[in-house]
């Protein structure tokens, strides 16, 4: 069984939530995926058995502790492995994109500060987790990590299903 440990500061005052329990290391794992690392959030601490995730919004910052044995933690550290390595390894690509993404906004919306100070990690921490996503999929060519910024996570999976399969190429799966 999976704990995850969750708390709040936000100016000089904690706040603890009640501890998550997941029986399921994949549902461990996805809820890393949406609600930690999706939302920009850093790993700042990992084991084998414990992983720590903090994640700065506005002025609160929340933290993430997942805990459990070795063998339990394997898929929630090796996506934790593989967000970090996306962010070591593929940085300019990331806030290249993002950068894209604020250009192919409005002037008006891009450059309301309130909007990119929310809205930047969201995009920086999506982008992070479908190279990882990529990365735990085998998908290592950049063409094919800089197309796969554009889909959505599902569609990345189903995409390198497709190739792993010989239907078409990973690039061909997401163009259809």
């Amino acid at each position: 069984m999976i704990t995850v440990t969750q708390y709040r500061d936000r100016d000089g005052e904690h706040f603890e939530q009640n501890p998550r329990t997941f029986d399921d290391s994949h549902e461990a794992m996805l809820h890393l995926a949406r609600v930690e690392l999706g939302f920009g959030g850093k790993v700042v601490e990992m084991s084998e058995t414990r992983i720590k995730v903090q994640t700065q919004v506005l002025s609160c910052l929340d933290t993430a502790i997942f805990e459990g044995t070795a063998l339990e933690m394997r898929p929630v550290v090796e996506l934790a492995c593989l967000y970090t390595e996306a962010g070591e390894n593929f940085s300019e690509l990331i806030v290249g994109e993002t950068l894209t993404f604020f250009e192919r906004m409005s002037k008006e919306v891009s450059g309301m500060p309130f909007f990119i100070t929310a809205l930047a990690p969201i995009l920086v921490g999506g982008n992070r987790l479908k190279i990882a996503v990529m990365l735990s999929c085998g998908i290592r060519d950049e063409e094919d990590i800089r197309v796969g910024l554009k889909a959505r996570i599902e569609d990345i999976v189903t995409a390198h299903q497709l190739s792993r399969d010989g239907l078409c190429s990973f690039r061909d799966a997401l163009s259809i």
